[in-house]
């Protein structure tokens, strides 16, 4: 299987997306309360970074441990405070 290269770009509503290099089509979309925006500022691509890093590692952990990934991803979501 080819490796596909993956970017993080800006979109025209300011929202942060990871897709595919050869796609438009957003694989992930951040969006930073504008609250958070002010205080953030320039930051929001490196914070958008390190979020999507962590995720990538999480799903890596989960399959060496031979979770199943797909039974989490159709679970009642939660909120992390």
């Amino acid at each position: 299987m080819p490796l596909t290269r993956l970017e993080l770009v800006m979109l025209d509503s300011g929202e942060i997306a990871l897709r595919r290099s050869d796609d438009e089509a957003a694989l992930v979309e951040i969006k930073f309360a504008q609250e958070l925006l002010d205080f953030i500022v320039e930051d929001q691509l490196d914070i958008a970074k390190v979020m999507i890093d962590a995720g990538i590692a999480r799903v890596t952990e989960l399959q060496s441990e031979g979770a199943p990934i797909a039974d989490e991803l159709f679970e009642t979501p939660s909120t992390l405070h």
